[in-house]
Formats: C-alpha cells, structure tokens, sequence
C-alpha cells in the first residue's frame, strides 16, 4: 500500500519535542507499532493521523504495522478530524489548543464558502456558537 504524506495535513499536526519523539521511536523499536496509522481513503491513501509514527517505520524499514481507512465527504470534514483528533492530544498547551480551536474555526467557515454578503445578518454567528457549545468556552 502506498501512503501519501500532504503537508496541507502535515501542517495541523502537533508537534512532538525531540525528547517525546525519542521516546516514541524507542517505543516502538521494544514493543512495535501499537497504534495504527489512519488513512483518508480517497483515490490515494492520504496520512491523517501518525505522521511521527510513519516518519519511524521508514526510517527502521518496519514491515508490521496496521492501518485504519476512513472515508469522509470532502477534504474540510477531514481537516475538522484531524483537529478534533489533535485537541485531545495529552501534549497540547492552552495557546496550542487555542491556535487549533482557531484552524477548526476557519475551516468551518471555509467549509460553507460563498457570498456571504448575500447571506443572514448573523449567518456568521452560528459556527462560533457551535463550536463555543462544542468546546465549552465563550464564542
């Protein structure tokens, strides 16, 4: 199986620090890759969620490993599962949760494209509600 690596999604992971990655790496060099890479099955097998873990078995030529493939109905829902998916990140600062909470926000936004001069006064106002409900903080 080929997987494709795009750095459009690259871009919304969160960074592990050199010492997180060492620890990884060792990790799965005794015990394996445990968790498995997830793909978006779309034509081409796109990497969405394990990027260090790919960058791992690459370099050690691991041959082991498992693959999840979802499929989902534009590249916008993937963004929101990639972020969603990075909020829950145990590694994730308050001002990392904030920045992603705002790439989420601009992917919403984005997603529903348009005139939005021809839209409803307060059209604008439903995403930020949304994900204020969803995140439990103020819009």
């Amino acid at each position: 199986m080929k997987i494709t690596v795009s750095g459009q999604f690259q871009d919304l992971i969160y960074p592990l620090t050199n010492e997180e990655l060492a620890i990884l790496e060792q990790s799965i060099l005794t015990y394996g890759v445990r968790d498995p890479l997830v793909v978006w099955q779309n034509g081409s097998d796109y990497l969405i969620d394990g990027h260090h873990r790919w960058s791992i078995i690459k370099k050690h030529k691991i041959t082991k490993y498992n693959i999840t493939k979802l499929k989902f109905d534009s590249k916008h829902d993937v963004i929101n599962w990639i972020l969603d998916n990075q909020l829950g990140r145990r590694n994730a600062t308050p001002e990392g949760i904030s920045y992603l909470r705002g790439l989420r926000y601009k992917n919403e936004k984005q997603k529903h494209g348009g005139d939005r001069k021809s839209s409803k006064q307060n059209v604008h106002l439903k995403t930020a509600q949304l994900m204020a409900d969803q995140y439990k903080i103020s819009h």
